[in-house]
C-alpha cells in the first residue's frame, strides 16, 4: 500500500534520538512530545490543522478555518496625527508592542507627543504592524485606558475604530448627542499622549 510503518507492539513508548539526546516521544498511551527543540514550519501558509475536530460555534456562527497557520511578536511604531501630517513623537513613547496569532492581531502602546506640528483637524493613530482586512466584517473599536496632555470637557472619554483595508486607528471623543465625534488638533496640546490596547483581524 506504498506506506512506511513505524510500530511497537509492546505497548511501549518509542523514541526518535539525534547525537544520543532524545529528541521526539511517541507515548504508547498516544501522545508526542518534542523535547530538543522546537517544532519548525517549513512553509509559509501550512500550520497545525484542527479540521478533525467537531465545529463548537454558537448558533448562527460559521467556522471558516481550522488551521493555525501563523504566529508572531514584535514592536510596532505608533504615530499621532492628521491625514496629511505627523506630530513629533516622543522618542520614548513611541514603540508599541503586537502580538499576531493567526489572523487576529493584538497591539499595545504609550503613545506621547511632544509637538503636534502641522497636524491639525482629525486625529489618527498611525503605523499599525499589519492592514486591517479588506472587508465590511472587520471594523473594530480601540480601548483607551489612560490620556494626559489633552484639552477635553470634563467628563468625556475617548476611543477609535479601525475601518477595513487601513493602517491606523481613527481617534474618537463621546461627546455628540448621537454618539461620537472626530478628535481634532484642538482637543489635543503639544505633550498629549494616551495607552491604547486593540484587537483587529488582517487577512
Amino acid at each position: 500500500d506504498n506506506k512506511i510503518y513505524f510500530r511497537d507492539e509492546t505497548n511501549k513508548d518509542i523514541y526518535i534520538n539525534s547525537n544520543a539526546d532524545n529528541e521526539i516521544t511517541i507515548a504508547a498511551t498516544s501522545g508526542v512530545t518534542i523535547s530538543g527543540g522546537n517544532l519548525i514550519i517549513g512553509t509559509a501558509g501550512k500550520g497545525i490543522d484542527f479540521s478533525a475536530q467537531t465545529s463548537t460555534t454558537a448558533s448562527g456562527a460559521t467556522a471558516t478555518a481550522e488551521l493555525l497557520d501563523h504566529y508572531e511578536t514584535g514592536t510596532w511604531t505608533g504615530v499621532i496625527g492628521s491625514s496629511s501630517d505627523n506630530a513629533t513623537m516622543a522618542a520614548a513613547s513611541t514603540t508599541g508592542t503586537y502580538t499576531r496569532v493567526g489572523n487576529l492581531v493584538t497591539v499595545t502602546g504609550y503613545f506621547l507627543t511632544t509637538s503636534l506640528g502641522s497636524a491639525s483637524g482629525s486625529l489618527q493613530l498611525k503605523g499599525l504592524p499589519f492592514t486591517c482586512a479588506n472587508n465590511n466584517r472587520n471594523f473594530t473599536g480601540l480601548n483607551i485606558g489612560y490620556g494626559v496632555g489633552l484639552n477635553l470637557t470634563a467628563g468625556l472619554s475617548l476611543g477609535g475604530n479601525i475601518q477595513k483595508n487601513a493602517t491606523y486607528f481613527f481617534l474618537y471623543q463621546w461627546s455628540a448627542t448621537t454618539g461620537t465625534a472626530a478628535l481634532t488638533d484642538t482637543e489635543w496640546t503639544a505633550d498629549g499622549g494616551f495607552i491604547v490596547g486593540a484587537s483587529y483581524m488582517v487577512s
